[in-house]
């Protein structure tokens, strides 16, 4: 927060020194009469984490604090939390769920484990919140549960001791002491696969380490067993995450198995539907088959993602970044006429959220196909949109060559030299073009 704030703040200097320089005026026009995009509800998602006052002091005071509580919880925090429907909110956390040990945090309070916060600050951490607290918590506020389970530093073993006390119905030992403990309801979905897959240094494993707890969940949770979209997401950000690790061999092999598993779904479905979550897969094939130069199997992948996204009209949102990485996978195949089809409808579903790359990608291919007027539309939006884009001023000189405009391939040459003083092609088509004004 603080960078961004310093950064607006810059900012905001530039602007007040330009508006002293040359004075402009610039216009909004709002159209409230027109709806704008429907957005996931799954966005406004939030985030616990045992972090600061995140939890303690900021959702649990205990219910012998002065401050208003119902049972524990702050009481402003829930009323405000209720007024914006959080949909589900994500716990324990990110780098705290890396070490999370959840057995010590369940049962009678002054029986719970006493630990050191070692991912944040080394505070004492006295586990006063946990599953049941988290769960109740929810009930509180209406949300969704988003737990994030600890599958790198524990046995397989333990994660799936924890989803069954928090899923299973009555019966198991484990589901008696979750009764025990005061959490009743079957919570059927509580647990969702996930850990910290961003955080790829530690994220390899993770494919391998989740299998093992699908196999030693016990079999009255088959819902969770079977659950194909779990299984798909969990290959497909294990693809990712190896992929961002240098292990492109583990990382094929991981999308491959999430492409074989939408495969089976989209065979279930019927032909001509929508298949969630095939467009990523196919894509990130794609993608890490383009990295291996690998185009023509890549090209392959890239198509399939965007006929399902083709299908996606009408039901969802389609996702522009789809079209975008087919449109650069032809680029470098030289179809450069379907790239520019691909990108151009990445850039008619961006709307208001430009994306320079998309617009230098398709300027780049135009120039390829002679077409030298709408490579320099392309290309004017990539200077507006990142003014420090060197090549964005230099291709436009370049197409602008071709159209024989000669003193805007000097004011664009100036641009860029102004960025890049030893830029030869800069230097090469500003001489060209002064020798053509005279």
């Amino acid at each position: 927060m603080r960078l961004w704030l310093t950064g607006m703040t810059a900012i905001g200097m530039v602007a007040q020194m330009a508006q002293a320089a040359a004075p402009e005026t610039a216009s909004i026009v709002v159209h409230a009469d027109q709806p704008g995009p429907q957005v996931n509800r799954q966005v406004f998602g939030q985030f616990a984490e045992h972090l600061g006052h995140g939890i303690y002091g900021g959702i649990w005071v205990g219910p012998k604090s002065p401050i208003p509580n119902i049972h524990g919880y702050r009481r402003d925090v829930v009323d405000a939390l209720k007024d914006i429907a959080v949909p589900f909110v994500r716990w324990p956390g990110g780098c705290f769920a890396d070490t999370y040990r959840w057995r010590g945090a369940i049962g009678p309070q002054a029986k719970r484990s006493v630990l050191v916060n070692s991912n944040w600050g080394g505070v004492t951490e006295d586990n006063s919140f946990g599953t049941n607290e988290y769960f109740g918590f929810l009930d509180l506020i209406g949300a969704e549960s988003y737990v994030s389970a600890n599958v790198g530093s524990v046995p397989a073993a333990e994660v799936s001791e924890w989803v069954e006390y928090m899923t299973s119905p009555t019966g198991s030992s484990l589901a008696k002491e979750r009764a025990a403990n005061g959490l009743l309801l079957y919570l059927n979905h509580a647990f969702q696969a996930h850990t910290a897959l961003g955080e790829f240094s530690v994220a390899a494993g993770v494919a391998r380490r989740f299998e093992e707890v699908f196999a030693t969940l016990p079999a009255n949770l088959s819902a969770i067993k079977e659950n194909k979209e779990m299984r798909i997401q969990l290959r497909y950000n294990a693809g990712l995450a190896l992929e961002k690790t240098g292990q492109a061999a583990e990382a094929l092999g991981q999308l491959e198995a999430a492409a074989a598993l939408v495969d089976a779904e989209a065979s279930a479905l019927g032909p001509g539907r929508h298949v969630p979550l095939r467009s990523e897969v196919c894509s990130a094939l794609g993608n890490l088959l383009v990295s291996q130069r690998e185009l023509d199997r890549a090209s392959a992948w890239h198509a399939r993602a965007v006929e399902n996204e083709e299908l996606a009209e009408g039901s969802g949102p389609r996702k522009w970044g789809v079209y975008h990485a087919a449109a650069s996978c032809a680029a470098m195949r030289g179809d450069f006429l379907r790239a520019v089809e691909w990108d151009t409808r990445a850039i008619d579903m961006m709307q208001q959220q430009a994306n320079p790359r998309v617009h230098f990608n398709r300027g780049l291919c135009l120039q390829k196909l002679n077409q030298w007027g709408e490579s320099v539309a392309d290309f004017t939006r990539v200077v507006a949109l990142d003014p420090a884009n060197v090549k964005g001023f230099v291709l436009r000189a370049k197409a602008l060559l071709r159209q024989e405009r000669w003193a805007d391939v000097v004011a664009d040459c100036d641009a860029a030299l102004k960025l890049a003083p030893q830029d030869a092609q800069s230097r090469e088509f500003k001489e060209f073009a002064l020798q053509r004004l005279g």
